[in-house]
């Protein structure tokens, strides 16, 4: 997933930088990332294994 994500900003990145040239106006590229993403993460992890130890217990 990580490698999928750094590259398709990568290839944005490269793109908009060629178009930039080709106008001979210059501009900045920022790319921009979300830490909110890898919180989200964790908590479905934390509710997979609360969910499974409810289930084990039950049974």
């Amino acid at each position: 997933m990580i490698d999928t994500n750094l590259t398709s900003a990568f290839i944005v990145a490269k793109e908009a930088m060629r178009r930039m040239i080709e106008r001979k106006r210059g501009g900045k590229i920022i790319n921009i990332g979300s830490l909110t993403s890898e919180g989200a993460r964790r908590s479905r992890r934390t509710r997979r294994r609360r969910a499974a130890s409810r289930f084990s217990r039950a049974r």
